[in-house]
Order: C-alpha cells, then sequence, then structure tokens
C-alpha cells in the first residue's frame, strides 16, 4: 500500500504526479479505468459534452490523449459517470442522465448503460459505433463487469441495484435492444445523488457486488444467492425486466472516517475508497477496520473514479480541477 504512503498519512509520503489536465482534453471527467487487453490505454469517462478521452502510454514523455465526438453522443453517451472493460474486446458505461422521457411512464426505459468495442479503431463515443444499448436503468452513478456480457448498474432513477445482460451485441450503431435481462434488487435501500459517482466492483471469488453509496455515506455489499424473482416490469422494449426480493444489503464500511464514498477499486484483500466529502483516500480490510488513508488535501467535492494501475500505482480523478492524478510509493 505505498501508494497510501505506508502510515505516514500526508503527501510527503507518496510520490504524486499530475498525469493529465484541461490540457489534454480534461473537462469535467468523473471516472477511468486501464484497458486490460492494452494496458498503455487509460480511458476517462468526462460528463462535459458527453466523451471519452483516452491517454496513451499515459505519466510518460510520449503520453497522447484524444477526445472522442461520435455523432448522437448526448444519447450514448449521455452524462457518463462511469466505465468497466468486461470481456476482450468490450467496454460499457454508465450515465447520469434520465434520456429526456418526454413524458414516458418511467423514464429510466428512455436511457441505459452502453455497450462500446474497446478498439480505438471501432469507438467514436457516438450512435454509429455504438453495440447495446437497454433502456433501463437510468440516473446511473455506477457500473462494474460481472462476466460475459453481463454488467451491474446502479440505477439512480429506482434506486436499485441492477444486474444487466445485454446477452447478444447488435451490429455497430444498431436499434434492437429486445434480447437483454434486466434484473432489479434492492430497489429504494439504495441512494442517488446528482453528479457525484457511486462506484461499485464485482468480486467474483465471493460473487458479492461492492457499492459505494455516497448518499447514504456506506460501502456495501450485495448478496443475492437467495433472491428470487418477485414481479416483471413492462418496458420499452422485449427485454425480459424483474424485480427480485431475498437479496441481501450489508453495509459493510460506514461511519468515521468515511463521510461520502465515491471512487472504489477491490485490491487484493483490500477495499479502496475516495471520499468526495473529505479528499481522503481510504484502504479498509474486508471486515471494515481501517487500514490505512491519506489526505491528499485536495478537499470536498475532488475525488472521484480511482483505479490500481498496470504499473500498481493508485490512478485518481481530480474532478474538481479536471486532472487525473497517480499516486506511488517513494
Amino acid at each position: 500500500m505505498g501508494f497510501l504512503g505506508s502510515g505516514g498519512h500526508t503527501l510527503a509520503s507518496v510520490e504524486l504526479t499530475v498525469v493529465a489536465d484541461a490540457s489534454h482534453d480534461l473537462v469535467q471527467p468523473r471516472d477511468l479505468a486501464f484497458d486490460p487487453d492494452a494496458p498503455e490505454h487509460l480511458w476517462v469517462v468526462d460528463r462535459h459534452d458527453d466523451a471519452m478521452v483516452v491517454l496513451t502510454n499515459p505519466g510518460t514523455s510520449g503520453m497522447a490523449h484524444w477526445r472522442s465526438a461520435g455523432l448522437e453522443r448526448s444519447h450514448w453517451l449521455a452524462k457518463p459517470s462511469a466505465i468497466a472493460f468486461g470481456s476482450p474486446g468490450y467496454v460499457a458505461t454508465a450515465h447520469d442522465s434520465d434520456g429526456d422521457p418526454q413524458g414516458a411512464q418511467d423514464p429510466s426505459m428512455a436511457m441505459g448503460p452502453t455497450l462500446w468495442p474497446s478498439s480505438l479503431s471501432d469507438f467514436d463515443g457516438g450512435r454509429p459505433s455504438h453495440l447495446d444499448m437497454v433502456h433501463d436503468p437510468a440516473l446511473m452513478q455506477g457500473i462494474a463487469w460481472e462476466r460475459d456480457l453481463v454488467y451491474w448498474i446502479h440505477d439512480g432513477w429506482n434506486r436499485c441495484l441492477t444486474r444487466m445482460d445485454f446477452v447478444e451485441p447488435h451490429e455497430p450503431g444498431g436499434t434492437y435492444h429486445g434480447d437483454a435481462t434486466v434484473d432489479r434488487f434492492v430497489c429504494g435501500a439504495v441512494g442517488y445523488l446528482e453528479d457525484v459517482p457511486a462506484h461499485m466492483e464485482w468480486d467474483a471469488d465471493q460473487a458479492l457486488l461492492w457499492f459505494a453509496d455516497p448518499d447514504r455515506g456506506t460501502v456495501s455489499t450485495l448478496d443475492v444467492s437467495g433472491a428470487t424473482p418477485e414481479q416483471t416490469i413492462d418496458g420499452a422494449d422485449e427485454a425480459l425486466r424483474q424485480e427480485w426480493s431475498g437479496a441481501t444489503l450489508t453495509a459493510v464500511l460506514a461511519g468515521d472516517p468515511l463521510v461520502q464514498p465515491s471512487g472504489l477499486a477491490l485490491y487484493g484483500d483490500l477495499i479502496l475508497v475516495s471520499d468526495v466529502s473529505t479528499g481522503f483516500l481510504l484502504a479498509f480490510r474486508r471486515d471494515g477496520t481501517l487500514a490505512d488513508w491519506l489526505d491528499t488535501e485536495l478537499g470536498a467535492g475532488a475525488l472521484a473514479g480511482i483505479t490500481v494501475g498496470p504499473d500498481g500505482a493508485l490512478w485518481v480523478v481530480d474532478r474538481a480541477s479536471a486532472r487525473v492524478l497517480r499516486f506511488a510509493a517513494l
């Protein structure tokens, strides 16, 4: 855990590098992820003008950057809040938007997460390159990959944690989105804060979803092993939508020093969290005890997405100053 200073708790105990800023076309970054199949590419979702910024060879003297500007991006990449790579060749995004429902009975039916190709030669961040969008849920602040084309999404509109299987992608820019399954869990038990990411990670070993809820000030696990379908929900297409009962949401982390957890990453036996209220980066053991923490001195409103990079450093979004930061051991 050298990237948190190994108990030093101050910036003097780590190596801090500003990797990217406004000069690299960052305006309102919210989350970031390295492509596991091309780790020289760091993808950063940017809320402003519905964009993706890709940094190639980040943190090196030869770093390059590119900002997407795909057609109709205000729907397909609307106000992106989170990103998750999945099966080889795929990446998905979640969006803090209700999709301008124009009187729809349930605005979440007008929005949804988007599935994309992860190849930069194919991705444009707009309708022409998108591979799927299931019109449910909305006001999404987090996304995590489970397996195949199955993703977990935070649904702020319905206050649910939703498991979505895209099943089969359509052709690039296609329109058929009706083959998916949409399963909603613990509806009403999670919060939503506008423009505050609520990130999540899937723990494959334990079959648990970890979820940071800045509205309720908790980091929880979701166990759906005992859940059963309760009711079918009508939707905007033929996708099968169901609400389930019997899932268990357990608050593992709550209270001091946690205030508003936003970014989340699993790292070995640790749960790494960024706190948007305090500007602290925190590491917890899985039993809920605090292992280490770092005061970034950025204060309230700054921290969002975090990830441990292929170099073993902690990469962090500074939303207040539109920067990507790298914290490494001295």
